[in-house]
């Protein structure tokens, strides 16, 4: 599925089936350093230019990561991750 802001493709969301577990990665690849993108259906808004949401399902248990390859904020549903001065970050949240 590719991700739109309005008709722009901004980047796509791959889901794999690796070991039993589900993998789904949104990833996110913008033009500009301080773009934003902002999706109410998957509950994710994003400031800066690359970022990947992985959520990991396997069982009832499910982890997501969030990643900022060059950006200041990413929130996903009810996580959020800030960057801070190295525009760089990455944090897990649940545990398979």
């Amino acid at each position: 599925m590719t991700l739109k802001d309005g008709d722009k493709g901004v980047g796509a969301t791959i889901t794999s089936k690796v070991e039993g577990k589900t993998i789904t990665d949104h990833v996110i690849s913008l033009d500009k350093p301080e773009a934003t993108y902002y999706s109410k259906k998957l509950d994710l808004k994003f400031k800066g230019r690359f970022a990947v949401v992985r959520v990991e399902t396997f069982k009832s248990k499910q982890k997501t990561t969030l990643y900022i390859g060059e950006g200041s904020e990413l929130y996903f549903n009810t996580y959020k991750l800030v960057s801070g001065s190295l525009r760089k970050a990455t944090q897990s949240y649940g545990g398979l």
